[in-house]
């Protein structure tokens, strides 16, 4: 089993010349990631009182308007979560114009911009939506996040489609290191070697032996026709996060965006510590003497141990399936939990093809064809997971060209 994706949720991707299909199944049967709008609180069951996890999911908002227009909110309730709240959202984000910067979801924390994100689903004509995903530590007396979007091309209109929304309560001894910058340039000093330059790390001080749940997140911005990015992190094992590629995609091997908008990569694993210090960094290669940007930089550590349960099936290898390789299953989870705690689960994958990918998560349909073979490009999906458990699945299917499938990880966290 090799590959680079990881799961928090149930996610699908798939359809036309690829298909990445991930899901749930448990007691009660088979589920997707729930209604098409509204709040709600993961994870319960019966007469169970579960306030440490929050949802909103919205399936689809269309607009052709050029000024932010909330499109979802979730409300906080205070005095439950002294250590914060870990915030994760995701959708999907298109727009009836091809050009760059066609549209944009940003994310308001009490009336303050956290994160924005942009994406264009298809170089050669209009598609199905390209990925957003991005996550945040919310302060423990936070009162509200909201969720706006907008079309950045008056004359086109842009679409957001199953938005997920998931805020938990840090648990009690889950020690959270944190990490962030709003922005940074990061300029490309010699044209003839990539050179990553660490832009934010996670410094787990020495302390008790234990595994700890780190997840990484930017999003990045190219100078047009000038520079692209490549993203990676470093790890205490002297390895690097997603692995190289074994298809030779030079320059940049590992994460990339040749385009121009505020793409968005992330990055989530499972690290153990002997007790001894441990050190994460999040790397950029900005390539161009200009500088590329990138904004909304977050790094974060939780122990593992704080949570009921926090289960990960990795496969971190990159796989390439070759056509007509179908329905090859590259990760499974089952999950059996008390039907009185909430359970957030998410997936991240990276994919890379010549031409078109496709990719669903659940009902979530994701279209893409890029005229360049240097996108390697972080899908994801987050959700709740009924009460009760049941198996998570990611099954790819090969296209007409090869598919490079880089490292796949499912992580379900059980709130106490």
């Amino acid at each position: 089993m090799t590959r680079l994706s990881v799961i928090l949720i149930l996610l699908t991707f798939g359809c036309g010349l690829d298909e990445l299909i991930a899901g749930y199944t448990g007691a009660g049967g088979s589920g997707g990631l729930g209604g098409a709008g509204g709040q709600s609180q993961g994870g319960q069951g019966g007469a169970c009182a579960i306030d440490n996890v929050l949802s909103v999911e919205r399936a689809k908002f269309t607009t052709q308007s050029t000024e932010p227009e909330e499109i979802a909110a979730l409300d906080v309730p205070a005095g439950v979560a002294p250590d914060g709240w870990v915030l994760l959202l995701s959708a999907r984000l298109s727009s009836e114009s091809t050009q760059a910067e066609s549209q944009e979801v940003r994310y308001l924390v009490d009336g303050v911009e956290r994160g924005i994100g942009q994406s264009r689903s298809d170089a050669m004509g209009a598609g199905d939506g390209g990925p957003w995903q991005h996550f945040d530590l919310l302060p423990p007396d936070s009162q509200r996040v909201s969720i706006e979007f907008r079309s950045l091309r008056a004359a086109f209109l842009a679409t957001i489609s199953d938005l997920h929304v998931v805020a938990f309560a840090v648990p009690p001894g889950a020690d959270p290191v944190f990490a962030e910058d709003d922005m940074q340039i990061v300029v490309q000093p010699n044209t003839t070697q990539r050179i990553y330059q660490t832009v934010a790390s996670v410094d787990i001080p020495a302390g008790a032996p234990g595994d700890y749940l780190v997840m990484l997140a930017l999003v990045g911005n190219e100078v047009p026709g000038i520079a692209s990015i490549g993203v990676r992190a470093f790890g205490p094992d002297a390895a690097h996060w997603p692995v190289e590629s074994m298809l030779g995609m030079a320059p940049r091997p590992y994460l990339s965006n040749p385009l121009d908008e505020w793409n968005s990569f992330m990055l989530v694993r499972s690290v153990q510590s002997d007790g001894s210090a441990i050190r994460v960094d999040l790397q950029v290669d900005g390539s161009g003497i200009e500088g590329s940007t990138v904004r909304d930089i977050r790094a974060l550590a939780l122990r593992q141990d704080a949570f009921a349960q926090a289960k990960l099936a990795t496969a971190l290898d990159e796989q390439i399936l070759m056509p007509p390789a179908r329905d090859t299953m590259v990760g499974e989870l089952d999950i059996s939990t008390d039907p009185c705690h909430g359970v957030v689960v998410a997936q991240f994958v990276t994919l890379w093809a010549e031409g078109l990918r496709s990719v669903r998560f659940g009902s979530a349909t994701f279209d893409h064809h890029y005229d360049s073979d240097e996108a390697k490009l972080t899908y994801a999906t987050l959700g709740v997971l009924p009460s009760g458990g049941g198996t998570l699945t990611t099954t790819v299917s090969a296209p007409t060209t090869a598919l490079s499938v880089r490292e796949s990880v499912i992580v379900a966290l059980e709130l106490p």
